[in-house]
């Protein structure tokens, strides 16, 4: 019974953790204007009979997501609740798959802790007002899909490793790894050089069994792609059906959006030096922190003495991370991620180059998979690394290898020197405890602000103080556009023509920078609006310091100019609300201009 216990003890802990979690943040994960409305829009037409890519300009990922979206709509009903719980669920599989790893690499205590980490500070974490960086409404489904298929492929080469030499367990890495292409290009090459070195040892250990292994891995992975391929040909041209399949993999070649200054401050190279500074110095505090940890271990010898002294140093630690809080810069505290990983995948390869228990040895193969792993969904933050933004799911793998290596490797390597584990256990756990409770106070002051209801039913969710102009908004098309006019939303109502179950007239539903480049420009969005201009567009303006998007209709707009004078020569404002958010309704002028779009406003 007690082995039970021990058995059940972490799990039971981490789905509490989960449903609390869960409880405190209920239906405050949408952000009311960008990127989820999009998740919420593309589905529920899909549901209607449109297609991804002819019909929906969608360049976020490839067609999994947004196709499996769907058929939960069409199984459950269309409302943001039936995401919700669909995600939920992953969130739930998400972490079981996190246990099962964890404690095959390091024990159910690096388990649970590791588990714990990515509930509080990824799944359910909230860091920006914009509220879209979260597993439960993420800004990208294909993202989370992504990783938990990643982490799938992960647990699937470890078993084949592990002794089990059951070619299926190969065919289903290869199945999770065709399926992780169809989301996105920076999941994938995770993905790939996972397979990549998992194959490789695959074969160093079945060197009989080369054809065999070869197959099992890339038939599956090369079968699924092409099977997309040939369901979207049944729906459009052969050509748009392989650019449909490729999804975000075509935006790499695209200069013009990776040069965006988005993105180029995503990948950290807007201050190249700053940020490579910034990663060593931060680089600094973890190296101060480990030789804290590992100088309290080898400092004590006696067990009577580490029993006595290891829950005081939990305290004082703890103590004082709470105490220099205000001083921390938690935003920063991913940052040296891409170096710890490189270091621990390091110290595994040079493990297998050891005689080991085969126990032993799985654990160190699963350590450098999941290492290779979380290296690769760095690439696309690899200067700037953050817990927040893209890092919600970029991120995670890579904080559970330093997880791992910290809590879990260095107190057995303090005890292997006949140290104190628990007491260097005991410094990382005071540390860890100190960067969870940062990271739920950031959430819990975010949530506070959270107070107001948009929508009813499956579709109502908590937002700030832009929930008022949005309902005002919501009223006002319900009154003057009919069910079967079209709306646009520029540059980003995806969220209101979902809400409001009005459909956008032309492919790029989401008039946002990127959208535009991928579509050919702004003149190509501009020919498809004059030729199918709809009935109503509703303006927004929000000031965002990311991406700086409320230019897009200012004097010093980079770009939408031609849009922005289109528009008001052949729209009139009918309402114009103010607040938090400002929101101009326009109805098209059926000959000549009337009241342009902002006349009195």
């Amino acid at each position: 019974m007690r082995i039970s216990l021990e058995v059940m003890a972490g799990p039971v802990l981490l789905a509490g953790a989960g449903v609390a979690l869960a409880g405190w943040t209920w239906r405050a994960w949408v952000d009311p204007l960008m990127d989820f409305g999009v998740q919420l829009y593309v589905p529920w037409r899909i549901t209607l009979g449109q297609t991804l890519h002819t019909d929906l300009g969608y360049i976020t990922g490839g067609p999994l997501s947004q196709y499996f979206n769907a058929a939960l709509f069409r199984l459950f009903g269309v409302g943001m609740m039936t995401l919700a719980w669909s995600n939920l669920f992953i969130i739930a599989a998400t972490t079981a798959l996190i246990y099962i790893l964890m404690t095959r690499m390091s024990g159910r205590l690096v388990a649970g802790l590791a588990g714990m980490t990515f509930l509080g500070l990824f799944a359910f974490g909230q860091y920006a007002q914009i509220g879209s960086y979260n597993w439960v409404t993420p800004y990208s489904h294909e993202l989370t899909h992504g990783v938990v298929l990643a982490l799938g492929v992960v647990l699937c080469l470890g078993e084949f490793l592990r002794g089990r030499r059951r070619l299926g367990w190969l065919i289903a890495c290869g199945a999770l790894s065709g399926l992780a292409f169809l989301t996105k290009a920076e999941v994938f090459l995770g993905v790939g050089a996972a397979v990549a070195v998992g194959g490789s040892l695959a074969l160093a250990q079945s060197p009989g069994r080369r054809g065999a292994i070869i197959a099992a891995l890339l038939g599956p992975m090369l079968a699924i792609p092409i099977l997309a391929w040939g369901l979207l040909v049944t729906r459009m041209p052969a050509g748009e059906a392989m650019i449909c399949t490729l999804g975000s993999w075509r935006l790499l070649a695209d200069e013009a959006i990776r040069s965006l200054p988005l993105y180029q401050r995503v990948f950290g190279v807007d201050d190249f030096y700053g940020n490579v500074i910034l990663m060593v110095k931060t680089a600094a505090i973890y190296a101060l922190l480990l030789g804290m940890a590992a100088g309290a271990g080898l400092a004590i010898r006696s067990r009577w003495v580490s029993a006595a002294l290891s829950p005081i140093l939990l305290l004082a630690v703890a103590g004082v991370g709470l105490w220099m809080g205000d001083w921390i810069r938690w935003p920063s505290v991913a940052r040296p991620l891409p170096l710890v990983v490189i270091i621990a995948g390091a110290v595994q390869v040079l493990h297998l180059g050891r005689r080991v228990e085969p126990e032993q040895r799985h654990a160190v193969q699963l350590r450098l998979l999941l290492a290779v792993l979380a290296l690769g969904l760095l690439a696309k933050t690899i200067l700037n690394v953050q817990v927040q933004g893209f890092g919600f799911a970029l991120t995670m793998p890579a904080m559970l290898v330093a997880i791992e290596a910290m809590v879990g490797q260095l107190p057995r390597s303090v005890e292997r020197q006949g140290g104190s584990a628990a007491a260097a256990l005991a410094v990382m756990l005071g540390a860890w405890g100190v960067m969870l409770g940062a990271h739920l106070s950031a959430t819990g002051r975010l949530l506070e602000h959270k107070g107001e209801v948009i929508a009813s039913g499956a579709d109502a969710f908590l937002a700030d103080e832009r929930a008022a102009p949005i309902n005002l908004a919501l009223d006002a098309i319900a009154v003057r556009v009919a069910p079967d006019q079209t709306l646009l939303g520029v540059p980003h109502g995806a969220m209101l023509n979902y809400l409001s179950r009005r459909a956008s007239p032309i492919r790029e539903f989401n008039v946002q920078l990127p959208e535009i480049l991928a579509a050919g420009g702004e003149s190509v969005v501009l020919d498809e609006l004059r030729q199918s201009p709809p009935d109503y567009i509703l303006v927004t303006t929000w000031s965002m310091a990311i991406n700086n998007r409320q230019l897009l209709f200012g004097g010093e707009s980079r770009y939408g100019n031609d849009l922005v004078a289109w528009i008001r020569v052949n729209y009139r404002s009918v309402v114009s609300v103010r607040g938090a958010l400002g929101l101009v309704l326009a109805r098209r002028i059926p000959s000549g201009p009337e009241a342009p779009v902002g006349a009195g406003s």
